[in-house]
């Protein structure tokens, strides 16, 4: 993993503990802010694993391509 990948990690994870510390769970305003901040990170996250899947399955198929053209 890279050391920008890490930073970033450790500081949304210190802003996500920050923001469970200091909301009020009972307002449903802060609670609606909690279920869209975790709802959007898991729809990006998501879409960053499917891009490195797919990346992958390309990188893998030109690899493919190059051994075969060397026999």
């Amino acid at each position: 993993m890279s050391l920008a990948f890490l930073t970033a990690v450790v500081f949304e994870a210190l802003f996500l503990a920050a923001f469970l510390l200091a909301a009020d769970l009972t307002n449903r305003t802060h609670l609606l802010l909690l279920i869209a901040t975790v709802g959007g990170y898991t729809v990006v996250v998501l879409g960053l694993v499917a891009l490195g899947a797919h990346v992958s399955r390309g990188f893998a198929r030109v690899l493919k391509a190059v051994e075969l053209l060397d026999r």
